[in-house]
């Protein structure tokens, strides 16, 4: 079953320019780097390894490390439905 996992996450502005918005944050086993590109408008967020206590996250259960960064792009919802052949409505119902 698929679902929508909604975070409330706070994260700390480290740069504000023209060009982008620079946020972080840190968790007890990565940390967290959101760029917002306001000239291309686009949205990066990019989760590594190294929170609060990587040390300590290794006496967590079940916890592992990421073997390489999670990068996620930001889309738009409905541009991304027709693109995916597995939930674009039938042609006759696309605008």
């Amino acid at each position: 079953m698929n679902y929508l996992d909604v975070e409330l996450t706070d994260y700390i502005v480290t740069s504000w320019t023209k060009q982008e918005v620079v946020a972080e944050t840190a968790a007890l086993c990565a940390s967290t780097t959101l760029t917002i590109n306001l000239l291309t408008e686009e949205v990066f967020r990019i989760t590594r390894n190294g929170g609060i206590s990587p040390e300590g996250c290794k006496m967590l259960s079940g916890w592992k490390p990421f073997k390489k960064p999670v990068v996620e792009k930001m889309v738009d919802g409905t541009k991304a439905m027709f693109e995916d052949s597995r939930t674009a409505p039938s042609p006759s119902a696309q605008p």
